[in-house]
């Protein structure tokens, strides 16, 4: 991120609510940073803001949210998305219509609709509570608590009687008198109660033990039963989201064939419109101004081959300009390589240089003196410009950012007029001759050779080509050429 630079003197509040009551959001928020680096720079009393910061954001989570409610995004997904929108919307000045509006009620909507169902145990606490019982359990701890003594109470209750019925039984038979038999079968009698004891007491422990596994057993089973119920719920749920991707995978796709589709009938209606010198129908197709168009009807009209076709090439369309020359298919392909540098489309070398770059072979200052046959206008000296772009484009410089630094410094005005003197000057010196620029033409033919030998459809490929294309990667000689190519 670059360093945010200010000026000590400057009042930035002061600008921030000048430009907020223009509306000048963006401007507000930038002029909010130079204050908070003002502040944090000069150890001033006062707090930092970011009332503005959201328009310094410029993602469209509207947008974001719509595609992925359409493609069958998760709910979190979905959630993730709005938070980022909502926060934004409550944290900036002037956005807090966008905290409760119909896209926030949408998306709302759905993540509610479309939560993934989630499983909870209604019975693992009870679950663990015996288990850890139940490995606790041991019959001497057993034999310490309440059922066991009850038993012991009990045996030892009737032993006891057992005891005085046989003294009772032997003193009858002696008369009443009693002898040392009489008080042994008495404790035999109650000794075998209390060998008994130890019997039921096993028993009981090992019942008691039988139960709580019986328990753990039911509980568990409830609690399968329970999450099978969640698996189908949950499989129910990924059905429906497959679905709603497949749904949305197609219908994009029958949008791009249909686009492609319709491209095709217009490039071959402007073609057709064009060979007998109504050009409007270039006009939408490339992007061509009126002024664009009205120039090649006059070139057309004066049945100036040479100046039409140098027009074809300024303006990208490659195969009218080969054709009107006698070129083939091949060199028009060539081409592209000099479309893309004379206008900085594209460039090998990145954008690694900047305004201090050592690439450049001369000293600052304007170059408003003199002019070659290079030269667009008056004062301005072409020539010297694009020795100077060649030489810094030769150290990883990109030419688009160094016409862009130092295009006053050639005597040019406004930056599209030295960009139409640079693109017209590499035109004039080709003699013919194809420069071998920098194009990116070769990278997305092989990407697509890539995905066609993967199994990606048609409609995939001429989309990416497309994308290729919006996002500035191809110019649009390469993107007629690739979409030609690979729509068969």
């Amino acid at each position: 991120m670059a360093k945010i630079t200010y000026e000590k003197d400057k009042d930035y509040s002061a600008l921030i609510q000048q430009a907020a009551d223009a509306g000048d959001y963006t401007s507000a928020a930038n002029y909010e940073q130079q204050r908070n680096a003002k502040i944090a720079g000069e150890g001033l009393n006062y707090d930092t803001t970011s009332d503005y910061a959201g328009y310094l954001d410029k993602t469209d989570y509207s947008d974001i949210l719509r595609e992925q409610m359409a493609s069958g995004a998760t709910a979190d997904a979905v959630q993730n998305t709005l938070d980022r929108r909502t926060a934004k919307a409550q944290g900036t000045v002037g956005m807090d219509q966008y905290a409760n509006d119909a896209v926030y009620q949408a998306a709302s909507q759905y993540i509610k609709d479309n939560k993934a169902p989630v499983y909870s145990s209604k019975y693992s606490d009870t679950i663990d509570a015996l288990y850890n019982q139940i490995m606790g359990m041991n019959y001497p701890d057993w034999q310490n608590g309440s059922e066991y003594k009850a038993l012991a109470d009990k045996y030892a209750a009737n032993g006891r009687t057992a005891m005085q019925d046989t003294l009772g039984q032997v003193s009858a038979r002696t008369g009443g008198l009693a002898s040392s038999y009489a008080a042994s079968a008495g404790n035999q009698a109650y000794n075998d109660y209390m060998t008994k004891l130890q019997d039921a007491a096993q028993s009981m422990y090992q019942n008691d033990l039988s139960d709580q596994y019986k328990k753990l057993d039911m509980l568990e089973a409830l609690d399968s039963s329970d999450y099978a119920k969640y698996q189908d719920l949950l499989s129910q749920y990924n059905t429906g989201r497959s679905y709603s991707q497949s749904a949305y995978q197609y219908n994009k796709s029958s949008e791009t064939d249909a686009a492609n589709t319709a491209y095709s009938q217009n490039e071959a209606k402007a073609q057709t419109l064009a060979a007998a010198g109504d050009f409007s129908g270039y006009k939408d197709l490339y992007g061509l101004t009126d002024a664009q168009v009205a120039g090649m009807e006059s070139a057309y009209k004066k049945d100036d081959q040479e100046a039409l076709a140098k027009l074809y090439a300024q303006y990208g369309i490659y195969d009218k300009y080969v054709q009107l020359l006698g070129g083939s298919a091949e060199d028009a392909s060539k081409l592209n390589g000099l479309y893309a540098a004379a206008n900085a489309v594209t460039s090998s070398g990145g954008s690694s240089g900047s305004s201090g770059s050592s690439g450049r072979s001369r000293s600052s200052g304007s170059r408003s003196s003199g002019s070659s046959s290079g030269s667009s206008s008056g004062g301005s000296d072409t020539s010297t410009m694009a020795s100077d772009i060649a030489a810094y484009v030769a150290t990883g410089g990109n030419a688009d950012t160094y016409l862009k630094l130092h295009y006053k410094e050639y005597g040019f005005t406004s930056l599209s007029t030295a960009k139409a003197a640079y693109a017209d000057y590499n035109l004039t010196q080709t003699n013919d001759t194809y420069n071998a620029a920098a194009s990116n033409y070769r990278s997305v033919l092989v990407a697509c050779q890539n995905m066609q030998s993967a199994g990606s459809s048609k409609s995939e490929i001429l989309a990416a080509i497309k994308d290729a294309w919006k996002s500035g990667v191809l110019n649009q000689v390469d993107y007629m050429t690739l979409t030609n190519k690979f729509r068969g």
